[in-house]
């Protein structure tokens, strides 16, 4: 879908500001939203789930309620629920720091294993 966007701003009237909330509402129950200015008009498509934000503030000399309401047409959730744990994945990085330990490991084992035996034929020597 192209990207389509139309924005403005403007000073009116409280009533006619209420005569926009009101055509919103009826575009929302009827399940298209469709908004145009002047050659421009953007078609939204509401979906079953919303996600809204609400915001009031009030300060000295000036008050603002804000109110957002969107949505996207993914249906494809992740979510599982079950008794079983999943199998961690590690991430590669964290893949390879675990070889080299294990690899470090062996090496130090059989420096360990030469170094003893050094020693045990030292001994064996001196007897």
């Amino acid at each position: 879908m192209e990207n389509q966007k139309i924005s403005v701003k403007m000073d009116l009237p409280y009533k006619e500001a209420v005569s926009y909330m009101k055509a919103l509402v009826e575009s929302l129950e009827s399940g298209k939203i469709v908004v145009e200015n002047g050659e421009e008009h953007v078609t939204l498509t509401p979906m079953e789930h919303v996600d809204i934000k609400v915001e009031a503030k009030a300060k000295k000399d000036k008050q603002k309620f804000s109110f957002e309401i969107s949505w996207s047409d993914q249906t494809e959730a992740n979510l599982k629920i079950s008794d079983k744990e999943p199998e961690v994945k590690e991430a590669p990085a964290q893949l390879e720091k675990e070889e080299k330990k294990s690899e470090k490991k062996e090496v130090m084992g059989k420096k360990d294993e030469k170094d003893k035996k050094e020693k045990s034929k030292g001994k064996q020597k001196k007897k």
